[in-house]
C-alpha cells in the first residue's frame, strides 16, 4: 500500500476488501523497537506564525543561492541549502494563492457574495500568508502563498542570527522561530487551517459554494509534501526525531482537543436556526436515497445529524491501547457528546468542555513514542474495530486508512501487503 498514491475512496475499497487477511497477518509481525526520542517541551506555547508580532520578510529574503535557494544540496551543509527550490518545484503551499486565480474560486466567491477570492480575508487567511499589513517587510508578497514564515515565523529576530556558527536550534525558537519539530506545535499550526479556527473556518456556507471538504492526517500529509530536510546526524543534534507513529497519535489527539474546541465556541452555533453544519458528519445527508444504511450507536435516532467525531473514534482507540484507565471515560464522553448534538449548543458546549479537560493527561502520554509491540497492537485493532463495523462513517474510515499506512510503513509491511 502506497501512502504516496493513496486516494481517500479507493483507500476505504481496499480496507473493505483486505482486513481479514491483514488481522492475520499483523498477528505475526516482526520489527525492531524504534529508538526512543525525546520530545521538545515548546509545543504551543509560541503563538502560530500568522499570530505573532515578528515582521514577515518573504519568501524572497530566503531565496538566495547562498541561503536556500541553492540548484542542489550541499553535502558539506548541516541543511540541505536547496529548501527554496523543493518548495517552489514540489510543495502544494506554493501554489495555495495561485488557486484563488482559477475559475472554480471565482465561483465560489460569486456564490458567496465576494467581489473576488484573492483578496478576500476568509480566503487568504489560508491560501497565503496573510499577516497583518504593518508586520509585512519590503520583499513580503501575498502571492507567494503558504510561504517559509507561513511554518516557521516572521524570520525579523532571527534571520541573520541562524546562519552564525554556534546558534542553536533553542535559541532560534527564543527569537522567534516556530518549533515545526515538535507533533503537536506542528499539529496546531497546519489544523489552524487543515481543521481551522474559530477565527477562520471553512464553513458549510463556504462548502455549500463549492469549497472542498476538509481532511486531514498529520503524518500522512508531513509525508505527502516533499521534505527539504533530512534526519542524520546533524538533525539529531538539533531536534528530536519523532517516529510516524508518534506524530499520527499526537495529531489525532490534537485534532480532537480542535474538535472539542470549536464545538465548545460560538462557531458551533452562533444564533439563528441552525448550528454550524459543518461540524457534523458530511454523510449524514449527502449520499444517494437509494443507499440505504443504518449508521445509529450513541443512542441517536434513525436520520439524526451525527457529529463528526472521526478524530475523537481514533483518539478512543489509541486510548484503549495506550492509556487503557482513560479509555472508557473518554467513550462515555464521546457517546454523551453525540447525544447532546441532538439537544442543542449548551449541551454540547457543556460534554465538549468536560472532553476537554482529559487532553493535557492525554498529550502528556503521548509524549512517549510507541514501542513495536505497541504498534501491532493498535494496527490489531484498527483492522478489528474496523472489520466489526466500527467506523461506518466515510470520515472515520478514512482516518482508519491512514493511520492503517502509518503502521504499515512504521511495521516495514508495505511490501508484504502491496
Amino acid at each position: 500500500m502506497d501512502r504516496e498514491g493513496l486516494m481517500p475512496v479507493a483507500a476505504v475499497r481496499v480496507l473493505r476488501q483486505s482486513l481479514r487477511a491483514l488481522l492475520l497477518v499483523c498477528g505475526g509481525v516482526t520489527g525492531a523497537i524504534i529508538s526512543a526520542a525525546v520530545m521538545v517541551e515548546t509545543a504551543v506555547a509560541a503563538p502560530l506564525p500568522q499570530n505573532s508580532t515578528d515582521t514577515h520578510l518573504g519568501v524572497a529574503s530566503c531565496a538566495s543561492a547562498v541561503c536556500h535557494g541553492a540548484v542542489a544540496p550541499k553535502p558539506e551543509s548541516n541543511v540541505l541549502l536547496n529548501e527554496y527550490r523543493t518548495w517552489t518545484q514540489h510543495d502544494m503551499h506554493a501554489r495555495a494563492y495561485k488557486i484563488l486565480l482559477n475559475d472554480d474560486s471565482k465561483r465560489i466567491a460569486q456564490k458567496l457574495g465576494l467581489p473576488n477570492a484573492h483578496e478576500a480575508k476568509i480566503c487568504l487567511d489560508c491560501h497565503a500568508d496573510n499577516v497583518a499589513d504593518g508586520k509585512r517587510g519590503r520583499r513580503f508578497q501575498l502571492s507567494d502563498g503558504i510561504g517559509c514564515e507561513a511554518c516557521h515565523g516572521g524570520a525579523e529576530k532571527w534571520i541573520k542570527s541562524h546562519t552564525e556558527p554556534g546558534v542553536t536550534h533553542a535559541a532560534n525558537l527564543k527569537m522567534g522561530m516556530y518549533p515545526t519539530e515538535d507533533p503537536h506545535a506542528r499539529a496546531q499550526l497546519c489544523l489552524s487551517c487543515h481543521q481551522g479556527t474559530q477565527e477562520k473556518l471553512a464553513s458549510h456556507d463556504i462548502m455549500g459554494a463549492g469549497h472542498p471538504r476538509l481532511s486531514f492526517e498529520l503524518d500522512t500529509f508531513t509525508v505527502l509534501q516533499p521534505e527539504h530536510y533530512v534526519k542524520d546526524d546533524d538533525y539529531r543534534q538539533r531536534k528530536p526525531d519523532i517516529s510516524s507513529p508518534q506524530i499520527w497519535a499526537t495529531g489525532q489527539i490534537s485534532a480532537a482537543e480542535r474538535t472539542l474546541e470549536l464545538l465548545a465556541s460560538k462557531r458551533f452555533h452562533g444564533g439563528g436556526m441552525f448550528p454550524e453544519i459543518s461540524f457534523y458528519d458530511c454523510h449524514s445527508c449527502h449520499h444517494p436515497m437509494n443507499d440505504i444504511r443504518w449508521q445509529g450507536g450513541e443512542g441517536l435516532k434513525p436520520g439524526a445529524l451525527r457529529l463528526n467525531d472521526a478524530h475523537l473514534q481514533i483518539s478512543a482507540l489509541l486510548l484503549a491501547e495506550l492509556l487503557p484507565a482513560q479509555a472508557q471515560k473518554w467513550r462515555d464522553g464521546v457517546k454523551a457528546l453525540q447525544q447532546a448534538g441532538q439537544q442543542g449548543p449548551d449541551a454540547v458546549k457543556t460534554q465538549a468542555q468536560a472532553l476537554q479537560q482529559q487532553i493535557p493527561a492525554i498529550l502528556e502520554r503521548f509524549r512517549k513514542p510507541q514501542s513495536v509491540a505497541e504498534q501491532k497492537a493498535l494496527l490489531r485493532r484498527l483492522l478489528a474495530d474496523a472489520s466489526k463495523g466500527a467506523f461506518r462513517d466515510y470520515t472515520s474510515a478514512e482516518q482508519v486508512v491512514m493511520g492503517c499506512s502509518v503502521l504499515f510503513s512504521s511495521l516495514k509491511l508495505d511490501d508484504t501487503l502491496r
